[in-house]
């Protein structure tokens, strides 16, 4: 059965590929790298290993007709469970002939391409930004994989107990998530002074005693939900209360900055002034402050450099953190302001007012 809403999603799409093509001159347009295969393939996940950036297919579109190439090993289940809905012939090739496949369908050709391919314009920065927009389709996917990315954390740190390594806890975190169809692509546990230590702390042998950090990037349909939460076993000493009362006012700052037509440093800057009136003008300078997500884990990341804009419906995912502590979910910048789309339910919030509004963070649950 054909979904008419991966349909209407597909057309447009493949009006902004062609739009691309015949403004930059392209006859023939290659697609190889996970992000962008999935996203034209309307959530269609046509790879092996998530930890390489390449697909197990190559999409090559032209003004006529889209064709995914790929080899016998993979054809079966593209055919079969990823291309409902997307208007694609599928060219099958002994897995030894599928270079030479592509080469042969792209020679003397004016092509463009998102992975290095010989002849071919570099179009991958283009192509990114093609896909920063959502459509309402993908907002609708997107909105689930965070709603199932947050109910696997609730499950977990709501279970987490002193003695436990964190890479048990990293381990039924990462149950939780598959439970839900929900690929763990990044997971970060840190326990007690490893959380100081350590701003991308993987898992280890340590043992949880007292206050546990978690962080997971879960990917769904190739979209991808960054979130972070914070556990401590009883009373929370001032320091710490004071650094993740700060943390999450920048993380609010942030939030409220991601709008449609604000430029990225300004939103970066909004987090930096916040850092600096809280006490801790210098924190932001020791880890980055995330950025522009969606079908990769950061697009782009935000600085006072950079030259980016907000665009309508795209998703973000800011971590800004102090030593210590750490804040971070992932955003929709809506016309009417920004969406969270990875809400943990059984979570104790902080508020906080920027310029008017009331923003509710995640504070520290306390178990």
């Amino acid at each position: 059965m054909v979904d008419d809403g991966i349909s209407r999603e597909f057309e447009q799409k493949r009006t902004r590929i062609r739009g691309y093509m015949q403004r930059q001159g392209l006859d023939v347009l290659l697609l190889g790298r996970q992000a962008n295969v999935t996203w034209y393939l309307c959530g269609g996940e046509a790879h092996v290993s998530i930890a390489s950036e390449k697909a197990a297919a190559t999409l090559l579109l032209t003004q006529e007709k889209d064709y995914l190439i790929t080899n016998n090993i993979e054809a079966p289940r593209l055919r079969e469970e990823e291309l409902s809905g997307v208007e694609i012939s599928l060219i099958e090739e002994p897995w030894y002939a599928v270079p030479s496949a592509v080469q042969e369908r792209v020679s003397d050709k004016s092509a463009g391409s998102d992975i290095p391919f010989a002849g071919a314009a570099d179009v991958s920065a283009d192509i990114a930004t093609l896909r920063y927009s959502l459509l309402p389709e993908e907002i609708d996917r997107y909105t689930q994989v965070g709603a199932d990315t947050a109910a696997a954390m609730d499950e977990v740190a709501l279970s987490i107990k002193p003695g436990m390594t964190e890479c048990a806890i990293a381990g039924i975190l990462a149950e939780a998530l598959m439970e839900r169809h929900v690929i763990p692509v990044t997971l970060l546990i840190a326990a007690d002074e490893r959380i100081e230590r350590y701003r991308h702390p993987l898992p280890t042998d340590k043992v949880f005693n007292r206050v546990a950090m978690l962080a997971v990037c879960g990917r769904h349909g190739g979209l991808i939900t960054s979130m972070t939460r914070m556990v401590h076993i009883g009373q929370i000493p001032s320091e710490l209360r004071r650094k993740h009362d700060a943390v999450t006012r920048v993380d609010a700052a942030y939030i409220e900055a991601t709008t449609p037509g604000v430029a990225i440093a300004k939103v970066f800057d909004c987090g930096r002034r916040v850092y600096e009136e809280s006490g801790y003008a210098d924190e932001w300078r020791w880890h980055h402050q995330g950025g522009a997500t969606g079908y990769t884990g950061r697009d782009y990341k935000g600085m006072l450099s950079s030259t980016e804009i907000v665009q309508p419906y795209q998703a973000f995912a800011w971590n800004p953190s102090i030593s210590g502590t750490k804040s971070e979910d992932t955003i929709l910048a809506m016309p009417d302001g920004s969406c969270i789309i990875s809400k943990t339910s059984a979570w104790p919030l902080l508020s906080h007012e920027i310029n008017g509004k009331i923003y509710h963070r995640p504070d520290i649950l306390v178990l």
